[in-house]
């Protein structure tokens, strides 16, 4: 027992030793690194002296700094070496593009596009459905402190992109809380090159709603938007009931209005029993009773609140190893929170995918301008789809 306690003691004792000599190795980095950082806000006053737009990424400089640093060493050593700088180099460039947009050398594109939206006026929203639709109940939300404007109902989603002009905006569905997003929406949003300019979180309480004769036992059948189908599965399963999809769930009403037959009933929301004159057979028939959907106000010009709000964006990378990785570490190294981050197939490429972003802050805010300049800079494909707020 003597011995085992003497053993442990002296390695105790080595342990310490190990660890005084890394904590003075992790004081003669933090100095380097420092200086280092340092250094690069030097290169980036050079490279700013009278240029507008600057270029601040040369992976071929880095390249060379990584081969350099890493010729020699063993794999494991190596592959340590590199994830440590390649963070380094990272936050290393967003020091210079913060220097570059606080010093007034960059210019987005956006900045022509970006109007005030209190000085913004329209006369109509337009959305996809008819009179009851989850879309103009959230319609009139948006609508609720600006007077007067006119509602139009068009039949697709697509149809509500083609309607947007300058004195129209429009109102569409982009995420469910528990059905996830609508992909059409997303990429409508990139072949009509339009804006969210503001955001409202709609509660999705669904309802069985059928002709009056009906009851619970009577209905074989349900139809409603698909989402909305899919947002009710245990209800439709536990009563092993026909799905029917339709163009959306006020539609539905609607049909189901108009058939007067007693064995289909409509999923939607409460308001379409009065407006269709049906009955409600049961409510909240929802999967899950926090259910939300997040509906979008669109634009053909980018309006920007003056502070908060989010901002949304779009990029593709090339088909390599790391590469998304790589862009993480840009919002790491700018400290923005990211509340989002979804992808999508690329249809003209193979396993090859577009990644949606949210992110908490506003592109009035020097780092924000700073970290989707450097985007901007850095990757094949990016496009911003919003800086805004949303409706309290």
């Amino acid at each position: 027992r003597y011995a085992i306690c003497i053993w442990r003691l002296t390695d105790i004792m080595e342990l310490s030793e190990i660890r005084k000599e890394i904590d003075g190795i992790d004081s003669s980095l933090v100095k380097l690194v420092t200086e280092r950082l340092k250094r690069s806000l030097d290169v980036a006053k050079v490279k700013c002296e009278g240029t507008i737009n600057p270029t601040v990424y040369v992976k071929e400089r880095e390249d060379e700094i990584l081969e350099r640093l890493t010729a020699g060493l063993a794999e494991s050593e190596a592959k340590a070496v590199v994830e440590v700088y390649k963070k380094l180099l990272v936050n290393s460039r967003a020091l210079q593009y913060v220097y570059a947009v606080d010093n007034e050398k960059v210019s987005l594109d956006e900045d022509e596009l970006t109007s005030d939206p209190e000085t913004n006026t329209f006369t109509t929203l337009v959305c996809q459905g008819i009179e009851g639709a989850y879309s103009s109940i959230a319609a009139r939300e948006f609508i609720k402190k600006g007077g007067e404007r006119y509602i139009k109902f068009v039949k697709n989603f697509e149809d509500v992109f083609k309607a947007i002009d300058d004195d129209t905006l429009g109102v569409l569905p982009l995420e469910n809380s528990t059905a996830g997003s609508v992909g059409e929406v997303y990429d409508l949003f990139l072949k009509y090159g339009l804006y969210i300019v503001k955001s409202y979180d709609l509660s999705i309480r669904h309802c069985l709603l059928a002709n009056k004769d009906a009851t619970l036992d009577s209905i074989k059948s349900v139809t409603a938007h698909p989402q909305a189908l899919m947002q009710c599965s245990s209800f439709i399963v536990e009563r092993e009931l026909n799905m029917v999809n339709a163009v959306n769930n006020a539609v539905a009403s609607k049909e189901v209005s108009e058939s007067g037959r007693v064995d289909i009933a409509a999923i939607s929301a409460k308001e379409n029993a009065k407006l269709y004159s049906l009955k409600v057979l049961s409510e909240d028939i929802n999967n899950s009773l926090m259910n939300t959907t997040r509906f979008v106000l669109v634009s053909n010009k980018l309006m920007v609140p003056k502070s908060g709000g989010k901002v949304s964006l779009v990029f593709s990378l090339e088909n390599s190893s790391g590469t998304l990785a790589n862009v993480l570490n840009i919002f790491s190294a700018y400290s923005l929170s990211m509340s989002k981050i979804e992808s999508r197939p690329l249809e003209s490429e193979k396993w090859a995918y577009r990644f949606y972003v949210d992110i908490e802050g506003n592109i009035r805010d020097r780092k924000v301008r700073a970290m989707l300049y450097q985007l901007k800079k850095e990757l094949p494909f990016v496009r911003l789809l919003g800086s805004y707020d949303a409706v309290e």
